[in-house]
């Protein structure tokens, strides 16, 4: 379902609103160039077995099918319910609970929860791949109710978030990783960044000291050292805090 973030409702359901449109979307991104056998390797036209929707290869005779190997493998819930899933998944920055999957796809309970749960981590394993390029400012915010006459801040008990946002050539946001973050230190920042970001990536922090470990470990690092008072450059700086915090709530 590549683009589908960019169909309305109306055009996702033209597009995938049968199975048959399923299953040849399906069979088009698995052998675009046509039936190759997962086992032998073969390249040749399978025999269908439409009784069982699956393909049988010509030469050992091994079978599968469209949805082998995917979320939808043996499941008896039909595939338009599965892709409009994806899409109600994918469309909601606030997620898309189970219940809410019941009542809109007509399913049980059980069912709802085990498709919600294999997708979300058929996303999570995907956006694990997936490392932030070119320019990343990587910040820090803190989430939580806030305590009467506590500390606001950095050093408040909030939970503390670490965020980093990449940014295409005409500075615009494109794509954003996060992680809760016992303290943000050193150590902690230098471990994301390892995790979550090219290492050609040319990285921009505020000036806090724990920051200067990026640079050390071999990223590009540009630390920006902003006066609120004096560089009113500060509320854009601020601008990455806040893509974070519109997206974590």
């Amino acid at each position: 379902m590549a683009q589908q973030g960019n169909l309305t409702l109306m055009e996702f359901m033209e597009q995938y609103g049968t199975e048959e449109q399923c299953r040849e979307h399906l069979y088009q991104i698995r052998w675009p160039a046509g039936f190759v056998c997962p086992k032998c390797g073969a390249k040749d036209e399978p025999y269908q077995i439409k009784s069982h929707k699956r393909f049988q290869c010509r030469h050992c005779t091994h079978q599968t099918t469209v949805t082998a190997g995917t979320v939808m493998d043996k499941s008896r819930t039909p595939l338009v319910k599965w892709f409009l899933a994806i899409y109600l998944m994918g469309q909601d920055k606030r997620g898309c609970s189970a219940l809410k999957l019941k009542r809109e796809l007509g399913i049980a309970c059980d069912t709802a929860w085990t498709m919600s749960h294999k997708i979300r981590k058929a996303m999570k394993d995907r956006d694990a791949g997936y490392l932030l390029s070119g320019t990343v400012d990587v910040d820090d915010s803190f989430f939580g109710a806030t305590r009467t006459g506590g500390k606001r801040g950095r050093g408040t008990e909030k939970t503390a978030v670490v965020f980093g946002v990449s940014f295409d050539r005409k500075g615009r946001p494109e794509y954003l990783k996060a992680k809760v973050a016992e303290a943000v230190d050193g150590e902690m920042l230098t471990a994301f960044a390892k995790e979550n970001i090219d290492p050609t990536a040319r990285l921009r922090s505020d000036g806090l000291s724990a920051y200067r470990k990026l640079g050390q470990s071999g990223f590009i690092h540009e630390p920006q050292h902003f006066d609120h008072k004096e560089n009113p450059e500060h509320l854009k700086w601020r601008e990455c805090s806040q893509i974070g915090t519109n997206v974590l709530y």
